[in-house]
């Protein structure tokens, strides 16, 4: 009995690179099971090289590595600011390099392309954190950001979050099952998907926004678009990941994969791009050379505008260190500021605008002295002599009572200095006492002689005398206008009646041989004796 052989027709192609890529023609032959060396596909574009096949990460290298027919295409990198591929690790694959944390632990899952500990499995309080970096300061440009889901609860939960919530104004932001079950969320403009999303599958979620329209695409298909107000995104806040940014709340519980974060908007070609890259696993971060935009053209990038290219992009430049993209004339704001030149007239290393003065090359603030003027101490006591009183006294800042070069001393206490008083040893007492009494020279049987004393300040100035042993002619005088008209006797504290008399007769003889004196003065003498 014969049997009939079974043929398998098939057509199959030589992989001698092994990388399950064939090239070349067909090689004839019928048989069921695939012969060693061989693929049923002829997609390699260099079959000599396993690095080289579909799928494979665009390097910058004039090779077209991924065989789709360009050469150094990595447009898929291209304003990447964030790339975080949760492959067993919370670092940053983009060209920024800006990696991440998980505070309350990390633990990781199956990844959307199969890949073991290829996704980062949140719950259970888990949540990652990007520091914030310059290059998130999205402004009112355009942006995407992309991210692959799979979540496995129906609560309200945080994908991505930074906002400043000092202003209320919410910026970047999405959400799953919100505001109801099986929802994404995105803002800024709070726009919901017209599409029902199921829960524990995967489910590849991409937010743009061009101008002031906000585009959300799902499992790479256009869902909504939504016309939204101008949003500035700038902020010096971090992305929260998995939970809200300004709380322990709305944790996300589920997987996620590849999260990608572009200065950009990417298209709709791009998305569906993107979408069957990341799923295959042959996506990166991109490894193109970062470009920054030289906006002044004075040749220096600025940090928050980067792009990544195998080709110089016209317009832009390979650093990043220009602090006043808008100045050509600056690159570091300096003490004035972008846009202020740094002018320097007195050439003592201080700009005009901050010098408080600006034309004197040894002062900045004008001081005690003011501009132009030095703060000499010619006595050294702190003073400058512009404003001190005794330039050349190193103990007085003033006159005083006593002059520059003499001390105010006062050695009884009595506040009054030792060179304008004429008692300086006796508390309280720096002028004559005055005795009040009758108008005649004697006093009446058990009447007594009452004393008033007159200090200097109860005193005219033409009644105040300098010695306490001057004849007491003059301070008569004066002391009769004072009281009237009444006879007054003059004396120092503590002088006994004899003495008086003594000083008085001598006054009455000097009288009589003064012929200056008026007559009325030398009647007294010769009438009393003595004056009273």
């Amino acid at each position: 009995m014969w049997l009939r052989r079974r043929r398998c027709a098939a057509t199959y192609y030589a992989d001698n690179d092994s990388d399950g890529f064939g090239a070349g023609a067909p090689v004839p032959g019928f048989t069921c099971n695939v012969p060693s060396g061989h693929v049923t596909n002829n997609t390699d574009c260099n079959d000599s090289n396993p690095a080289i096949k579909p799928g494979a990460i665009e390097l910058c290298n004039g090779i077209d590595d991924n065989c789709d027919g360009l050469i150094d295409n990595t447009n898929l990198g291209n304003g990447l600011v964030a790339y975080l591929s949760f492959n067993g690790t919370t670092s940053d694959g983009s060209q920024i390099a800006n990696n991440g944390s998980a505070p309350a632990g990390s633990a990781y899952a199956t990844g959307v392309n199969g890949t073991a500990n290829g996704a980062f499995q949140f719950g259970g309080g888990r949540y990652v954190v990007l520091p914030h970096n310059a290059a998130y300061n999205l402004g009112t440009g355009d942006f995407t950001y992309s991210v692959w889901l799979n979540w496995s609860s129906t609560a309200y939960g945080s994908v991505i979050d930074k906002n400043n919530y000092s202003n209320g104004v919410f910026g970047l932001n999405c959400f799953v099952d919100y505001p109801g079950s099986g929802n994404f969320m995105a803002r800024p403009g709070d726009v919901v998907t017209g599409t029902g999303l199921g829960n524990n599958t995967w489910h590849h979620v991409v937010t743009t926004r061009t101008g002031t329209t906000l585009r959300i695409y799902v499992n790479g298909a256009l869902s909504i678009t939504s016309t939204i107000a101008s949003v500035n995104l700038n902020n010096t806040s971090n992305i929260f990941i998995g939970r809200h940014g300004n709380g322990a709340i709305q944790f996300y519980s589920g997987r996620m994969d590849n999260l990608r974060l572009y200065n950009r908007a990417l298209s709709a070609a791009e998305v569906t791009e993107l979408r069957n890259s990341e799923l295959t696993g042959e996506v990166g971060g991109g490894t193109g050379i970062l470009y920054y935009a030289d906006q002044d053209g004075d040749g220096f990038g600025d940090p928050n505008s980067a792009q990544v290219s195998c080709t110089p992009i016209p317009g832009y430049v390979t650093n990043n260190t220009d602090g006043c993209p808008l100045d050509p004339l600056k690159q570091a704001p300096g003490a004035c500021g972008c846009g202020n030149l740094e002018i320097d007239t007195d050439g003592d290393g201080t700009p005009n605008c901050i010098d408080g003065c600006p034309n004197d090359p040894l002062k900045i603030a004008p001081l005690a002295c003011g501009c132009g003027n030095p703060e000499t101490d010619g006595d050294g006591d702190s003073t400058p002599d512009c404003v001190d009183g005794c330039p050349s006294d190193p103990l007085k800042t003033s006159a005083g009572a006593c002059g520059c070069g003499n001390p105010d001393t006062d050695s009884d206490g009595d506040g009054i200095a030792n060179c304008v008083d004429n008692c300086p040893n006796t508390p309280g007492q720096h002028r004559f006492a005055v005795q009040r009494q009758r108008p005649h020279n004697r006093q009446r049987p058990g009447e007594r002689i009452m004393r008033m004393r007159r200090t200097a300040a109860r005193l005219p100035e033409r009644a105040r005398w300098k010695r306490c042993a001057r004849h007491r002619l003059h301070l008569e005088r004066a002391a009769r206008y004072l009281v009237g008209g009444l006879r007054v006797r003059i004396t120092r504290p503590g002088r006994g009646r004899a003495e008086r008399d003594r000083a008085e007769r001598h006054h009455c003889r000097r009288t009589e041989r003064n012929p200056q004196l008026g007559s009325d003065q030398r009647g007294q003498c010769e009438r009393h004796g003595e004056l009273d």
